[in-house]
This record gives C-alpha cells, sequence and structure tokens, in this order.
C-alpha cells in the first residue's frame, strides 16, 4: 500500500516525503538505489493499540521509516501525509 500512496504523490508531497524519511528533498545522483543508508522501511509495534491511531514516525539519520500496519490504503495517505506536514 505504501508504494502505491507513494506512486499517488504530487511532485510537491514527494520532496516533502523525501525530506521527512531522509531529512533532504533531494536525492542523490544514481536515486534511491545511492541513498546511503538505505532507506529502510519497517512495521512499528501498537502494543495492542489499534494501528490506524499511530502516525509513521522516522530516524532520518539512518533513513529508517516505521509504519503502523494500517486497516486501509486511505487511512495511510492520511497518516502518512499528516505526518509529512505536521512532523
Amino acid at each position: 500500500m505504501l508504494l502505491d500512496v507513494l506512486a499517488e504523490l504530487d511532485p510537491q508531497e514527494k520532496k516533502q516525503f523525501l525530506l521527512f524519511a531522509t531529512g533532504s528533498t533531494r536525492l542523490p545522483y544514481g536515486g534511491f538505489k545511492a541513498l546511503m543508508p538505505h532507506l529502510t522501511c519497517v512495521k512499528k509495534h501498537t502494543h495492542g493499540y489499534p494501528p490506524d491511531q499511530y502516525l509513521p514516525s522516522v530516524m532520518t539519520c539512518q533513513n529508517y521509516l516505521k509504519m503502523p500496519e494500517y486497516s486501509s490504503k486511505d487511512i495511510l495517505k492520511e497518516r502518512l501525509l499528516y505526518a509529512m506536514k505536521e512532523g
């Protein structure tokens, strides 16, 4: 679902995603493959609470994206856009 949402983003939102996930609005020459450290996406544990209540989080120094297991693509997109714009 994450890749589907990222593919739907407009150019400005894609820059916001890069800034959110990596701390930079531009990829290095060579794109994501050349990003060091590589972008890593892992499941964010919600400790028994509904995942839809959580926002994604990142560790920009490691290009590490932590995503809850959302119940739908629409919720994933809503939470990701909110985290990108407000975080």
